[in-house]
């Protein structure tokens, strides 16, 4: 003991109840098993044999799916509307599912992905705080509704099928057959994306994109998809 220093007998029995602890001295109990090579062998047969049964169904499922794509941006180049012709030479049992796909548009860079603002996408017209390009934000004098580098180059391509049989008759798909609804998830639908509960309200803001295009309304369940899901 150094002088002027007074042994406390607290502070002993807590030094002496650390060093007996078994947790603290990492000294409890464990299974240390002895992994021998037949053990390992076992282990690895039966994961592969599982996975390769698993990997089977998926590889056969996969091949049950039929599809078929066409390009059509070189085809109506310029032109407000046009139809494309898409041969199907298989049967495709319903339902059918119809994606359009991108490409050379890269959404995933940070000034994108960032670039909306959720108060406004939930009522909030006028609240463009979150958003950072100045042209996807105000446009004269009027907050950007919805605003955002999202929301301003949402792709508003309208598709519609027309059926052409064999024997001349030619069948619309609408309605039931032609639905577009549900792709979105419902919490997204029913909770998180609102228009303007006063119509009134869209006459201060604007709805036109930098390039004259209409912006979409946060019901809109592509847009959903799109700001959600980049």
């Amino acid at each position: 003991m150094r002088d002027g220093e007074v042994d406390d007998p607290g502070k002993a029995r807590l030094k002496q109840r650390l060093k007996e602890n078994t947790f603290i001295q990492q000294r409890l109990p464990a299974w240390r098993p002895l992994i021998r090579p037949r053990c390992i062998i076992s282990v690895f047969t039966t994961f592969g044999v599982a996975f390769l049964i698993i990997g089977g169904l998926i590889i056969s499922a996969s091949r049950r799916v039929k599809t078929t794509d066409k390009r059509y941006d070189d085809i109506c180049r310029g032109m407000r509307s046009c139809s494309v012709e898409i041969d199907i030479h298989q049967d495709m049992e319903a339902p059918i599912y119809f994606y359009y796909k991108l490409v050379n548009f890269y959404q995933n860079h940070r000034s994108y992905v960032q670039d909306f603002d959720i108060t406004q996408l939930q009522g909030e017209a006028d609240d463009t705080s979150s958003c950072t390009i100045s042209e996807a934000e105000n446009r004269n004098g009027k907050p950007v509704y919805p605003c955002g580098i999202i929301a301003n180059s949402f792709f508003n391509d309208v598709f519609s099928v027309t059926r052409n049989q064999s024997n001349g008759d030619q069948t619309i798909f609408e309605g039931n057959d032609w639905d577009g609804s549900d792709i979105s998830w419902k919490s997204d639908r029913e909770r998180k994306f609102k228009n303007v509960s006063d119509a009134s309200d869209l006459n201060d803001v604007s709805r036109i994109g930098t390039n004259g295009n209409t912006l979409p309304f946060p019901t809109n369940q592509d847009f959903q998809v799109q700001i959600l899901h980049h």
